[in-house]
């Protein structure tokens, strides 16, 4: 048998590659930016860091729109201003703008947001600037507004990893209630020091954050939660710029 040089061996190879290729691939390395999610018809509840300021801010109800197999999106942003939004969706990643003129002001800054969705649509992060001076930028976690079929009321054994440090730290023991009513359900609680946590859960999914005891960083846990209520696993991060993954046992 004739042996092929490199060169032919080479040829033979992209030959099978270009055979294999999608007929719908328009370019070496490009990828579908098709949604992977659609979130017409959805309100979100967002919550807010700013950077220099401690804490989250209180969550904000935005709805959004989206035509079937569409990129773009719509919406509006919280009363009382409802502002409208526009956007798109590029695979799992989201970004809209918006503009809102602060409380007894003139002046209309624009906000950006830039973020993405989790597994199954449920959650988004991400961060946001604007040009407001005194409101920068900072993070932004969201969470779908839909009824939770499960409670994670009770005490609940955290334990986490922080990317680049071996090992797992924890468990830690942090308390939760959990208050669904005709606006969602939010989260209260304590985390192990004391602090007052605040978050949401829609759907399986849960965020939940607090300040830590410095009093300056804001811890941010988002993840899911199983059938059961028993168990829950996710990643976290904080405003210092550290973050992981956690997993969480029900203790009672």
């Amino acid at each position: 048998m004739q042996e092929l040089s490199a060169s032919k061996w080479l040829k033979v190879c992209l030959l099978f590659l270009v055979l294999g290729l999608s007929p719908g691939l328009t370019g070496c390395g490009s990828t579908s930016n098709l949604p992977s999610f659609n979130i017409n018809g959805t309100t979100w509840f967002v919550y807010n860091t700013v950077v220099g300021t401690p804490g989250e801010n209180e969550a904000d109800p935005f709805s959004f729109s989206q035509s079937s197999g569409s990129n773009t999106i719509a919406g509006t942003t919280p009363p009382p201003q409802s502002q409208p939004l526009n956007g798109d969706i590029n695979g799992s990643a989201i970004s809209f703008v918006f503009s809102l003129t602060e409380t007894a002001g003139t002046t209309a800054f624009t906000y950006t947001y830039t973020g993405s969705f989790n597994t199954d649509g449920t959650v988004m992060s991400g961060i946001w600037t604007s040009t407001n001076p005194n409101k920068p930028s900072g993070q932004w976690d969201a969470v779908i507004n839909l009824a939770p079929p499960v409670s994670i009321t009770g005490n609940w054994n955290v334990s986490h990893t922080t990317n680049g440090t071996p090992g797992e730290e924890g468990p830690d023991l942090f308390s939760f209630s959990q208050n669904t009513n005709s606006t969602g359900s939010n989260i209260g609680g304590t985390a192990p020091q004391g602090q007052n946590i605040v978050g949401r859960t829609g759907s399986f999914s849960v965020f939940f954050s607090w300040v830590g005891s410095d009093g300056t960083t804001t811890f941010m846990y988002s993840g899911t939660v199983n059938i059961s209520g028993t168990n829950m696993s996710g990643t976290w991060r904080d405003t210092s710029g550290n973050s992981g993954t956690w997993t969480a046992t029900k203790s009672g």
